[in-house]
């Protein structure tokens, strides 16, 4: 793959549709050649601590934001015709999907590709490849030697 954009969602709260960050790196030949990141007002507009321990994001961040509707009009033309790759890409392309679907937005197909699902044919001794957490004390944290 010589050009892609590796792509990345948080969200709120546990729907999918609360999208409350975007961020985007354009890769082509092996080199960032453009970078977008965005805070965005999510909906619906509400954050559970379990979400924000993880990223840090707080509605205090996102009330002036863009909702997601604005903030994909800014990234989307970036993105035509080039395969979208994400960690853990079924979280991320349903992020994707359910925040086009909440508010009535035509959902663009991209060819898209998991790295999580790859990293699991490299390293088959994980017990689950989308499991990977940063965390401490984690099993694949452990096989990897990540410092707390």
């Amino acid at each position: 793959m010589e050009r892609f954009a590796a792509i990345d969602f948080e969200i709120a709260n546990g729907k999918r549709s609360s999208i409350c960050s975007i961020g985007v790196a354009i890769i082509e030949d092996n080199k960032v050649i453009d970078s977008v990141y965005t805070l965005v007002r999510p909906y619906p507009n509400f954050y559970t601590r379990f979400t924000t321990a993880i990223h840090g994001i707080t509605m205090q961040d996102t009330i002036d934001s863009p909702d997601f509707e604005e903030a994909w009009a800014r990234i989307a033309g970036r993105l035509q015709d080039i395969p979208l790759v994400a960690h853990t890409g079924s979280f991320d392309e349903g992020c994707r999907k359910q925040a086009h679907k909440a508010i009535n937005l035509a959902f663009p197909k991209y060819q898209f590709f998991c790295t999580s699902r790859f990293s699991g044919r490299l390293y088959p001794f994980w017990v689950n490849p989308c499991s990977f957490s940063p965390f401490p004390g984690h099993r694949n944290s452990r096989k990897f030697v990540i410092p707390p």
